[in-house]
């Protein structure tokens, strides 16, 4: 378990650091709301934006390889880890080449969408395995992020940046603080056997 928390407190800890990061240095972009992917198309910032995406990636990763050590009953929790890491090291190196292009453009955009909506999936499935104070506040906040975000890219307002993060950081509480208390049961049964 502890490996578990340590990884995956490390994929948000450093995304929402070096996004941190990314908007005290060059804070037009949370000022004109474009989404935090213009971070990875700046000399000040790209390098702080890529290793945020690609630690992040690396963790859920070896999170993921953690769950499926503690217990084989976790295995697709751990798939779900990994197509998190998939998703955010593709959107990643989707980053840099959608100025070129409109295709690699809406690739970007779709791979970000797929990203928020596992997300939002994976928020939801959490949220209904650990039905508490806590984890309803934290879904909020993720849900509330994705709505704002969605409504970004419908074009009804422009606030993409402020979507991202807010959903962003309702999804580090509920991965951070209440996703142990889904898994515990499967490891404690794991260690009984």
């Amino acid at each position: 378990m502890r490996n578990i928390k340590i990884f995956t407190y490390l994929s948000q800890i450093s995304l929402v650091f070096s996004m941190a990061i990314c908007t005290i240095t060059l804070p037009q972009v949370a000022e004109t709301n474009g989404g935090v992917s213009n971070f990875g198309n700046n000399p000040s910032t790209v390098a702080i934006y890529s290793l945020g995406f690609s630690c992040c990636a690396l963790f859920f990763w070896l999170s993921a390889n953690s769950l499926i050590s503690a217990s084989r009953k976790l295995k697709r929790i751990a798939y779900v880890f990994s197509v998190i890491g998939e998703l955010y090291l593709l959107v990643l190196l989707s980053t840099f080449p959608r100025r070129y292009s409109f295709a690699y453009s809406r690739a970007h955009d779709y791979l970000g969408i797929a990203l928020f909506f596992i997300e939002f999936i994976f928020s939801l499935w959490i949220l209904l395995r650990i039905q508490s104070y806590s984890s309803a506040i934290n879904f909020a906040i993720t849900a509330s992020g994705m709505a704002i975000g969605l409504i970004s890219i419908l074009k009804v307002a422009d606030l993409l940046f402020v979507g991202q993060s807010v959903a962003s950081i309702g999804f580090a509480l509920l991965v951070c603080l209440n996703f142990p208390q889904v898994i515990s049961p499967y490891l404690n049964n794991a260690g009984s056997q």
